[in-house]
């Protein structure tokens, strides 16, 4: 594969391909990121506080978790590791 069939194409054939191609690559990158060659994704704004808040529960569950086994309170460590689990079940969709 030549540079002008992954124009023409709009793909590679191979994985040797972005090896080969990496420094032309980078500039369309440039261009299509603003300057930017690495993707940094972001949260949409109206999932950001259900996501900060899943994840504060499940560090301080986790964090119960321990301290519970530590201080040997097994019947209180299983009911954390239940909620632990039910919190990071998929919702399904409405």
């Amino acid at each position: 594969m030549n540079w002008k069939d992954f124009l023409a194409h709009g793909f590679f054939g191979c994985p040797n391909d972005y090896v080969v191609f990496l420094p032309r690559l980078v500039h369309i990158l440039k261009l299509a990121q603003e300057g930017q060659v690495e993707q940094v994704g972001t949260i949409p704004l109206r999932a950001a506080g259900k996501a900060i808040a899943w994840r504060a529960e499940m560090t301080r569950l986790q964090f119960r978790l321990v301290h519970a086994f530590q201080k040997e309170h097994y019947k209180d460590a299983a009911g954390i590791k239940d909620q632990l689990r039910r919190i990071q079940e998929p919702t399904p969709l409405p």
